[in-house]
């Protein structure tokens, strides 16, 4: 039983919000809406994470858009090169969360969804 992390990203089609900003020339504020894009982490085997984000779907007006596996890159990959010098920083704090998630999910026994901004 393999522990997986994976995030994912949605797109969908009916979910907005309101901004507010400064309009920096008549120095007034004003509202505008923007399309909400939302994300998730998902931590457990691979079936439960697929479950997990087959459930999260129905009933929704989301649609995957872009999936990731976050865990500790290796130098010479696309996204170690990618963090270059600071790649060592960031895979301690990789490193850290799936900890944290692993004692969570040793606790409760099931998938975690951790909502991401």
């Amino acid at each position: 039983m393999e522990l997986k992390c994976q995030d994912f990203h949605f797109k969908n089609s009916s979910i907005y919000g309101t901004i507010q900003k400064i309009d920096s020339y008549t120095n007034t504020y004003y509202t505008d809406l923007k399309q909400q894009e939302l994300s998730i982490r998902v931590f457990g085997t691979e079936k439960e994470i697929d479950n997990a984000v087959d459930e999260y779907l129905d009933g929704t007006s989301l649609f995957l858009d872009e999936c990731y596996n976050f865990k500790i890159e290796k130098r010479g990959t696309y996204w170690g090169d990618f963090y270059g010098n600071e790649l060592e920083e960031h895979n301690k704090k990789v490193s850290e969360k799936l900890e944290g998630y692993n004692k969570i999910y040793k606790k409760e026994n099931k998938p975690l969804i951790i909502k991401l901004i």
